[in-house]
């Protein structure tokens, strides 16, 4: 009789067992689902976050930067480019030209392709940062078109 009664307790002992050992499966799959989940949801949080930097630059005009340079810093200066400051390089696409302000003016370095309406007199937004020569290496120049846009306003006026 003992020999059924142990048999019956190990049965019982072995459904408890196996009972655990399920759970634990699902235990295990939930948290191997929630560390995936959470890697995933960081991976994705970081891409976006480095998406979003790109277009996270200071914006501010020639004055206003020169009062407090953020050195280092990936800024938007919108100025006037200086009458006769535009020098290009014969070989290659660097070109050097003084971008001003109300009061003040900022040496801008560049090299890249540039907008065929970039020309001297004319409003310019340069993105970029200070060099520790003081002068201002831009890795992008948008050029204002305002005819372009005074058109629009007029028809839809």
């Amino acid at each position: 009789m003992q020999s059924g009664r142990v048999s019956h307790i190990k049965c019982k002992v072995a459904k408890v067992l196996w009972i655990w050992l399920v759970n634990m499966n699902n235990k295990r799959k939930i948290i191997k689902a929630v560390i995936a989940v959470i890697i995933i949801g960081a991976g994705g949080l970081y891409l976006v976050g480095q998406a979003a930097k790109s277009s996270w630059a200071y914006y501010c005009d020639v004055d206003e930067f020169l009062q407090e340079p953020k050195i280092g810093s990936v800024v938007r200066l919108a100025g006037v480019v200086k009458d006769g400051s535009i020098v290009k390089e014969s070989a290659g696409d660097k070109m050097e030209f003084v971008l001003l302000g109300q009061k003040n003016f900022i040496e801008v370095k560049y090299d890249g392709i540039v907008a065929k309406n970039f020309q001297a007199g004319r409003e310019v937004v340069v993105e970029g940062v200070m060099g520790a020569d003081g002068k201002f290496k831009a890795k992008e120049i948008i050029t204002r078109c305002e005819s372009k846009y005074k058109t629009k306003l007029k028809k839809s006026l």
